[in-house]
């Protein structure tokens, strides 16, 4: 695609299906500026020869950035393939990394590096919502977030690896062989999930995921309107990754009687029916509410399976 720069901002861009020789970059910021980089999707990009590497997302030593509802999935460097990438060794600085979805496919040798997102900055460091997944054979940095200083956010991320023969992860000083060491991190938010993402169609290049645990839990931030498409986030709770998808649980409102001339407003019935349009078990549900000037909230655990339907009783508001 052609990159666009509007007050150091990349955004905007795609990049697809570009064949290189020994190194290809998605996108790059280098040296020096504050960078936004928001909404590009590079997808099915290769290096094809031996000593190859692409890199989706290549931040070299800038000042301030923000890295934003990117698509980075199915690209190929014959020797390293990583998806986003940043270094700086300032304090001064500040990092966002929130909303991007990163895909790892194509590795078939045990020789191959990958990296789902590697940061080696000192900086204030932000990663939220991210959704990175990953199935090869080689040598695998899926959460790389390295700092000697005090780290941000790391929160409300969703992982799924598959079949790599090593892995490596990293909170600030401290580096794990697997998910369940850095998650026990006092650095990791209890939110970071290991799940398999069930994307809708990668071969189309579909990446809305229809994992239940990916939707609308994550804390809208100002400066995150829409997602990659441009459908608009909702306005307090948003679905991980770059792209949203439509809300999946169906609630049919039983109405047992219409309003009249005394009361306004309709009667109904205290069983709620709740239809799951997922594609896995749903095994916890929030119903919230408006009535009497009030907005009321009832949790419930419930196993709803697949096209199930489920009656959720609402007690008294």
């Amino acid at each position: 695609g052609n990159i666009q720069f509007t007050q150091n901002s990349i955004s905007g861009n795609f990049g697809d299906s570009t064949v290189a020789g020994n190194e290809l970059y998605g996108v790059i910021a280098s040296q020096d500026g504050d960078w936004l980089v928001n909404k590009n999707i590079i997808l099915n990009n290769e290096v094809n020869v031996s000593n190859g590497f692409f890199l989706g997302v290549y931040l070299d030593f800038v000042l301030d950035a923000e890295v934003t509802q990117n698509l980075v999935a199915s690209n190929f460097g014959y020797s390293e393939t990583i998806g986003i990438y940043s270094a700086n060794y300032s304090v001064s600085y500040k990092r966002d990394f929130y909303h991007n979805t990163v895909v790892d496919r194509k590795s078939t040798s045990t020789s191959h590096g990958s990296a789902l997102i590697y940061l080696d900055d000192d900086g204030d460091v932000n990663v939220v919502g991210n959704i990175l997944d990953g199935d090869g054979r080689g040598r695998i940095f899926p959460a790389y977030i390295a700092s000697f200083a005090t780290l941000g956010e790391i929160s409300g991320n969703s992982i799924y690896l598959k079949n790599y023969l090593s892995q490596t992860w990293a909170l600030a000083n401290n580096t794990f062989t697997n998910f369940t060491g850095w998650f026990n991190s006092t650095l990791s938010s209890k939110d970071n999930y290991y799940i398999n993402t069930r994307f809708v169609d990668e071969k189309s290049g579909d990446y809305r995921s229809r994992e239940w645990k990916n939707q609308n839990n994550i804390k809208k931030q100002s400066f995150i309107i829409s997602d990659l498409y441009g459908k608009k986030r909702n306005a307090m709770y948003c679905d991980r990754g770059a792209i949203c998808d439509s809300f999946n649980l169906q609630i049919l409102i039983p109405f047992t009687s219409w309003s009249d001339s005394v009361c306004s407003g309709f009667e109904v019935d205290e069983l709620w029916p709740v239809v799951n349009h997922y594609g896995d078990t749903v095994e916890e549900v929030n119903l919230s509410y408006w009535a009497n000037n009030k907005l009321n909230t009832e949790s419930f655990i419930v196993k709803i399976a697949p096209n199930d339907t489920a009656f959720l009783d609402l007690g008294e508001p």
